[in-house]
């Protein structure tokens, strides 16, 4: 007898697990909802096999790459072993490039009596670092043009 036992499953374990959206069940009989249950189980552990096999043939890319950099260091082939150096190091430290970045940035200034004097070139600061050819997105953008950013600001005096 298929789905012999019984066993408590949350809705919200079942949604984060398998990805189903919140009333998933509504529109299923409550005979089905083993065979549906069953099929999402088996679609995210399909994903999981597929990201691990990905991995391994990643990690057996840069295997190959690192044994093709220490032959040329024992053929003394200093010009090859320095240019695979160069691509097993960029390849480990690059991580997928994010399309946009969001940035929250925050200002506390003091506003009190004391502090007058300098209001003036505070609120100049924040102003240049917030906007034109000198603010920090302008910056970013410069250095990385691939990326769009988003920045959000908050002051508190």
């Amino acid at each position: 007898k298929r789905g012999s036992y019984q066993m408590i499953l949350l809705d919200s374990d079942i949604e984060d697990r398998f990805g189903l959206v919140k009333g998933w069940k509504d529109g299923l009989a409550k005979k089905d909802w083993y065979c549906f249950l069953s099929a999402a189980r088996q679609k995210h552990h399909d994903a999981v096999c597929e990201k691990i096999e990905a991995n391994l043939a990643d990690a057996t890319e840069k295997d190959n790459d690192t044994h093709r950099y220490f032959d040329a260091l024992l053929a003394n082939d200093k010009n090859t072993a320095a240019k695979l150096f160069k691509n097993i190091y960029t390849s480990f430290k690059k991580g997928p490039t994010p399309s946009s970045i969001k940035l929250d940035i925050a200002f506390i200034i003091d506003i009190t009596g004391s502090m007058t004097p300098y209001a003036k070139a505070a609120a100049t600061t924040v102003e240049n670092l917030l906007a034109g050819s000198g603010s920090i997105v302008t910056k970013l953008n410069i250095k990385f043009p691939e990326i769009e950013f988003h920045l959000r600001a908050g002051v508190m005096g």
